[in-house]
């Protein structure tokens, strides 16, 4: 396994900020996919329960921290 030319020129202190940013990015959006995940039967279960008022308070919630 060979290393990329570019990546000598790197130093490692811009190496560990992107792993940084790396690994919080991906902490950040795996938590917003879940959160967006779990609406759908969230909306459902309300729906199928006749609560339709929450249902639009629900949706606005989770598009706000999803949309965040």
């Amino acid at each position: 396994m060979s290393i990329p030319s570019w990546l000598s020129r790197v130093s490692t202190d811009d190496l560990a900020a992107v792993s940084l940013g790396a690994s919080v990015f991906l902490t950040v959006y795996v938590t917003l996919l879940g959160i967006v995940t779990a609406l759908n039967p969230i909306l459902s279960h309300q729906l199928g329960s006749g609560e339709r008022a929450a249902i639009g308070e629900t949706a606005r919630r989770a598009s706000g921290l999803g949309c965040s």
